[in-house]
């Protein structure tokens, strides 16, 4: 077998690699990187004709994805600026990609449990970090409210749930 027969394989991973790490790099700064992640894994799948990404686990996934975006949009509490909100999020992302590893031997159940608790351990420890460095002033307002760091770590779980749906689509080759 030639290389040649081989490169648009090797290319079609590629490819898929690096948009779900760049998908899940845009979750936290604020942007839609999910639905990035979830084109690219559909094209994946059209292209290799992949079970795993597949029009029933892409229609999960972006329910999924739907719920965790609706959910951080309709929380309650102080939204926080831009800037805070891209903060807790870089922290919400580290702590669900190893959750999702932990819960790797549970398949998708396990990785999604797993990212979910992540998330909000990164998140609320950067909120507790937050607040320790602000001082004991109670009538100081927080930086973010409770709600909108749930909704962060949704939105963060849900990247990380894609990313591993795209993990196990090419571990079975396609």
């Amino acid at each position: 077998m030639s290389d040649l027969a081989t490169a648009p394989s090797i290319l079609t991973f590629l490819l898929l690699g690096v948009g779900q790490v760049i998908g899940l790099l845009l979750i936290p700064m604020g942007y839609p990187g999910v639905w990035l992640q979830l084109a690219v894994l559909a094209g994946f799948g059209w292209w290799t004709g992949s079970a795993e990404a597949g029009t029933v686990p892409l229609a999960v996934l972006a329910l999924i994805s739907l719920s965790a975006g609706l959910a951080s949009r309709v929380v309650p509490g102080v939204r926080g600026s831009r800037e805070e909100r891209r903060r807790f999020g870089a922290l919400a992302l580290p702590g669900a990609l190893v959750g999702a590893g932990t819960g790797w031997w549970m398949a998708m159940p396990g990785s999604f449990a797993g990212a979910l608790m992540g998330a909000l351990l990164g998140v609320f420890a950067g909120w507790f970090l937050e607040r320790s460095r602000r001082g004991p002033d109670p009538f100081q307002p927080p930086a973010i409210g409770v709600g909108p760091l749930i909704g962060i770590a949704l939105r963060v779980t849900a990247g990380v749930v894609v990313a591993a749906s795209a993990l196990l689509a090419a571990r079975s080759g396609g």
